[in-house]
């Protein structure tokens, strides 16, 4: 796919991005710091509350059991997650050494059957049309009407009668939690598209705008936790680097 040509952008000194480095790590010590004198100063009352259980990463440190967040994730990293990304990586490297120039279209096929495992039929029809509606609405070229539909599509999460039929496609919490989250990722990566081609439009056909954007939305290791990289970013790095 040929994107615009990169424009030119100023490098930050050298001092600016340690500063940078520096307040970022060090807000984030500190609220860990606060978070754990906190924990530590009411530990017993939280313990006969909570039923804290041994933590399995830092000796002496316990965990919330009820935390449901915690729970799925590790639970789901365990059983799915880890294995789905062995299977990309090996998918990523037979690709590069045997049909390069297919790779992107290998792993977008790859992306799409691990996300049908995880969400099924209807999960998959529901990330996709959100993605059709977004490709939509980036040839209008009106970053407010983009800004819109991601609004609304994202209410629809939550909206009462089209969250209840979402709820019923499964039958544990945990599969409609690992569905609007993938949704809500899919969301801000397809508002980068938009936003992209609103600004700049791609000068690719429609066919392969599309495909480009399919292959960005259903990449599996940024699927349902990204973290967000920016579209071209992202077309550059799958072209450069084989995973």
């Amino acid at each position: 796919m040929s994107t615009r040509q990169e424009s030119s952008i100023a490098a930050l000194p050298g001092w600016e991005i340690w500063m940078y480095w520096l307040l970022s790590i060090g807000s984030h010590l500190y609220s860990f710091y606060q978070l754990h004198r906190f924990s530590k100063e009411y530990e017993g009352g939280l313990d006969r509350e909570f039923e804290l259980q041994k933590g399995f990463l830092i000796p002496g440190f316990k965990k919330d059991s009820t935390d449901f967040e915690w729970s799925f994730w590790n639970e789901w990293a365990r059983k799915c997650l880890l294995w789905s990304f062995l299977g990309h990586a090996v998918i990523s490297r037979l690709a590069s050494v045997f049909v390069p120039q297919g790779r992107v279209a290998v792993l977008t096929v790859y992306g799409v059957l691990v996300a049908w495992a995880e969400l099924g039929t209807k999960g998959v029809g529901v990330v996709f049309l959100h993605t059709c509606l977004f490709f939509g609405v980036a040839h209008l070229r009106r970053p407010a009407l983009i800004w819109a539909c991601a609004l609304l599509l994202l209410a629809t999460l939550y909206l009462g009668t089209l969250e209840e039929l979402q709820r019923s496609w499964y039958e544990t919490e945990a599969e409609v939690y690992l569905l609007f989250c993938g949704v809500a990722v899919c969301c801000l990566r397809s508002i980068s598209f938009s936003l992209e081609h609103s600004w700049r439009p791609l000068e690719a056909g429609g066919l392969t705008r599309f495909c480009w954007l399919t292959a960005y939305t259903f990449y599996h290791p940024l699927f349902y936790n990204g973290p967000i990289v920016h579209f071209l970013d992202f077309t550059r790095q799958v072209r450069l680097y084989p995973g």
